[in-house]
């Protein structure tokens, strides 16, 4: 969750708070840590995680941008996918 706070701060301004959050705001999250952040070691287990944390902020909070399932696998595989062939073909 720090690591996207600070993702958020430095990146995306106009995020003020969790119920700013889009599925947009994650994919451009994902690109970043596959494409700029040589730290993230455990991507998976980091990306169950925050999708844990940001679904639960959904309910309590009752954000329906969070507590519709925006983080799936599959879709970020795929996503991270077609983003790393971009970046090895620049």
């Amino acid at each position: 969750m720090r690591r996207l706070s600070k993702y958020l701060a430095d990146r995306q301004k106009r995020v003020q708070s969790c119920r700013d959050i889009s599925r947009e705001v994650l994919e451009e999250y994902l690109t970043y840590l596959k494409t700029e952040d040589i730290e993230t070691k455990s991507f998976h287990a980091d990306l169950n995680r925050l999708r844990a944390i940001l679904k639960s902020i959904g309910k309590i909070c009752g954000y329906a941008n969070l507590k519709e399932k925006i983080l799936h696998i599959k879709s970020c595989n795929l996503l991270l996918s077609l983003t790393m062939l971009y970046y090895h073909s620049c």
